[in-house]
């Protein structure tokens, strides 16, 4: 009885998908950003290169790109990686996310002349919010403000993810 159903099994599962090759590249990444990424097929992974060939299994399947910086996905299916060579896979850089290491008691930070959201408003350091990004870099001009301190402007390039930002303030 075992036997039968061990045979019924392996008639029911069937041979493993097959295996396609898809040749990429990646669009809207910096080359100086890519090292820093990896790309991720199924449950393997392997580092992010401009042009790569992927190993696609079945009809199609989920491709992601994931770091610090930026993001993409998008399913790769076997009839589009045999029409296009290389098949574009498109990545975003994720919103630019200000870190302030240490700063001065009381400090409020003011983005003048950021997006919507965060323009002119007056933020504590751990709430302040992200900027998005379209493209490698934004230059901002921020102004800081503590109790005890002359305020200070000061001009800052953001890049996608995560940003650290000194704040030197003299006292009164």
């Amino acid at each position: 009885m075992f036997g039968l159903w061990l045979v019924w099994m392996a008639g029911a599962v069937g041979p493993p998908p097959a295996s396609v090759r898809c040749e990429v590249e990646v669009v809207g990444m910096p080359v100086s950003a890519i090292s820093h990424h990896r790309i991720m097929v199924g449950t393997s992974q392997q580092p992010l290169r401009r042009r790569m060939t992927l190993d696609i299994q079945g009809e199609r399947e989920f491709v992601r790109v994931v770091g610090l910086r930026y993001r993409g996905g998008q399913w790769l299916a076997a009839d589009d990686c045999a029409a296009a060579d290389p098949l574009p896979l498109e990545v975003e850089p994720l919103p630019a996310r200000l870190v302030f290491p240490c700063p001065p008691e009381g400090l409020t930070v003011t983005c003048p002349k950021c997006t919507s959201e965060v323009a002119g408003r007056a933020f504590l350091p751990e709430h302040f919010p992200t900027i998005e990004m379209d493209s490698f870099s934004v230059e901002v001009e921020l102004l800081f403000r503590a109790p005890g301190f002359y305020r200070r402007r000061q001009r800052v390039s953001l890049h996608p993810g995560p940003n650290q930002v000194r704040v030197q303030l003299q006292p009164h």
